[in-house]
């Protein structure tokens, strides 16, 4: 039994997104729990950081990372895990799932600062007015996620960003 990609509409993935990207910052732990409870997730183990998805309504498959109790970065999967027996029939699904949320995303949060595609990855970034980054990706595994950052990662992230432009290098990977 092959299992089928499956995405949550493009207006859902915006509605979540804009949650965290907007919400005011710096954003406390437990406000980061109130962002995911007041989109209908819920924390499916012991670990509050983690928590549901609308595909995965019972294993945590997104998350928030936190530190002194101020959530820096946020991982919301949009999309289920096809298994690899099923990528290559997916892709073409997959593919056109992410050209959906980015231009979603693009109306929402303006055009991206970047979008790039290969052959089995695809993926692009905005920076936003109040400071936050917003990821969109997808990969071979055929999952869509979106990411979050906080205005201070994303300061950080969008300065190694120009510096690459630059000719200057970096070794990392947001998303």
């Amino acid at each position: 039994m092959s299992v089928e990609f499956k995405a949550v509409p493009a207006g859902r993935a915006v509605e979540i997104v804009r949650a965290w990207a907007l919400h005011t910052w710096p954003m406390t732990a437990d406000e980061g729990v109130e962002v995911y409870t007041g989109l209908g997730f819920r924390c499916a183990g012991s670990d509050p950081e983690m928590f549901t998805s609308d595909l995965s309504p019972d294993e945590d498959v997104s998350y928030f990372n936190s530190e002194h109790g101020s959530v820096f970065g946020v991982r919301v999967q949009l999309s289920n895990l096809v298994p690899e027996a099923g990528w290559a029939a997916s892709l073409p699904r997959s593919r056109e799932a992410f050209e959906s949320y980015a231009a979603a995303f693009s109306q929402v949060f303006g055009a991206p600062y970047s979008k790039d595609s290969t052959e089995s990855s695809f993926k692009a970034q905005w920076f936003l007015d109040n400071g936050a980054g917003v990821g969109l990706n997808g990969n071979q595994a055929l999952m869509i996620t979106a990411s979050v950052e906080s205005p201070e990662d994303a300061e950080y992230h969008l300065s190694e960003l120009e510096d690459e432009k630059n000719g200057i290098p970096h070794d990392f990977d947001y998303f």
